[in-house]
């Protein structure tokens, strides 16, 4: 799934809906595949191995959120005031390359 994001430090960090089919699979399993891809979700680059983790802390939401936005320019105010009237509340996601351990 095509996500917009922005990175800090080792991370990509993204937000989505809480009731997401993405945040449930995070839910049950942390490993994760990443790659470059088109706008529709065509794959362009090697894929790699990673690991997700939710970020719920409100205050970390919008930090997230507001870095996105701010990346994306207008385009991305205009998608987040469009999501913000169609999904419940958001979570942050947190993805770091490389395996889960013990996976």
């Amino acid at each position: 799934t095509p996500m917009w994001f922005v990175t800090e430090g080792d991370e990509l960090l993204m937000t989505t809906g809480g009731d997401s089919w993405k945040i449930k699979r995070i839910r049950r399993s942390p490993k994760v595949t990443v790659a470059v891809c088109t706008q529709r979700g065509r794959v362009i680059s090697p894929t790699a191995e990673a690991t997700a983790a939710v970020v719920e802390d409100p205050a970390s939401v919008e930090r997230i959120r507001a870095t996105v936005i701010k990346r994306y320019g207008l385009f991305g105010r205009m998608v987040s005031a469009f999501n913000s009237r169609r999904v419940g509340a958001r979570v942050g996601i947190s993805v770091t390359l490389g395996a889960p351990e013990g996976h």
